[in-house]
């Protein structure tokens, strides 16, 4: 869980010092580009970005405790990511008063993400898995 907020923050503070208004192509679909989300997921309820924060921190509360009473070491896994991801975005959120996003897959107009996104929908798919095989 440290490793993954650790390396989001650090993906995060490389995004503001060099992608900051300069788009890059990186290969096919995938553009880096310094993005401020005041918002939750895709810029959802941006105009209330209070709410979005505290929301965001009961989810993590909600998902901490499905971590604890859970017993099964895959779920274990997939809520470790989803809490990591999700901590370094609410760190974020504390810290600057929005998420820094960074990177798109120009298909369809896709919104930014960053990597706690990225930890978080694995995660999330993780649980999934989990729950099917069940």
């Amino acid at each position: 869980m440290i490793f993954i907020v650790i390396l989001d923050q650090i993906t995060k503070y490389v995004a503001v010092n060099q992608l900051e208004h300069q788009p890059r192509k990186v290969y096919g679909p995938l553009i880096l580009l310094y993005v401020k989300n005041y918002g939750g997921a895709m810029g959802f309820m941006r105009s209330k970005p209070w709410l979005i924060k505290w929301f965001s921190v009961l989810l993590l509360m909600v998902v901490s405790y499905l971590y604890v009473t859970s017993a099964d070491i895959m779920m274990k896994f997939a809520l470790i990511t989803v809490i990591g991801g999700g901590l370094g975005n609410v760190l974020d959120r504390f810290t600057r008063g929005f998420v820094v996003d960074f990177f798109s897959f120009k298909i369809k107009k896709l919104p930014y993400f960053n990597m706690a996104d990225f930890f978080v929908i694995t995660g999330c798919i993780m649980l999934l898995i989990a729950e099917l095989n069940v």
